[in-house]
């Protein structure tokens, strides 16, 4: 072989195994049930279902986004009519729909625990604590239709809340809160 062949081939087997390398590094497999949301500086460039799909390594991010309902654990702190400091510890079954091409990309669950402390609240302060585990279902249903209609602006849709636990916190009016708990109850 000619010496001046040698590096020639060299470059040429170099550029080939790095074109093979971002290949394989531009294609991605989305399984069903799930969207493969793919971003450039942060807004949707394309959403692509199941199956073989292809990015453009480098300039193009990846996100797997799933579209069958999941659980979104949510966590509400929050005042009795009595004063009773609690801690709610929710289960939001959420679903998600494709996102809008052109819109910035978020991860929705931040949103749907805001909201939900956001609407939950304000009604949990109306009732003393030995009337909360009557009232709290209907409480939950309405909280998940007033944040529905707000959430679906977003494309998630909210399907249900449920209760995991109730913590009754144990805060003295007149002690700064220690961060101690009592005991977990189960209601709903």
């Amino acid at each position: 072989m000619d010496d001046r062949v040698a590096p020639i081939v060299m470059i040429v087997l170099a550029g080939g195994a790095g074109l093979v390398v971002l290949l394989v590094a531009s294609l991605r497999w989305v399984a069903p049930g799930q969207l493969l949301v793919v971003t450039r500086r942060g807004r949707v460039a394309r959403v692509r279902g199941d199956g073989l799909t292809v990015r453009v390594p480098v300039l193009e991010q990846v996100l797997y986004v799933d579209v069958e309902p999941h659980p979104e654990l949510v966590t509400v702190r929050a005042r009795t009519a009595d004063g009773a400091e609690l801690r709610l510890l929710l289960v939001a079954h959420v679903a998600r729909a494709a996102p809008r091409r052109g819109s910035e990309y978020a991860e929705p669950g931040p949103a749907v625990a805001h909201l939900i402390g956001e609407r939950l609240e304000p009604l949990v302060v109306q009732y003393p604590l030995s009337e909360l585990p009557a009232v709290l279902p209907a409480l939950l249903r309405g909280c998940v239709e007033a944040a529905d209609v707000v959430l679906r602006e977003h494309r998630v849709r909210l399907l249900r809340l449920e209760v995991d636990a109730v913590e009754h916190l144990l805060v003295s009016p007149t002690v700064p809160s220690t961060g101690r708990t009592g005991v977990w109850t189960s209601v709903g």
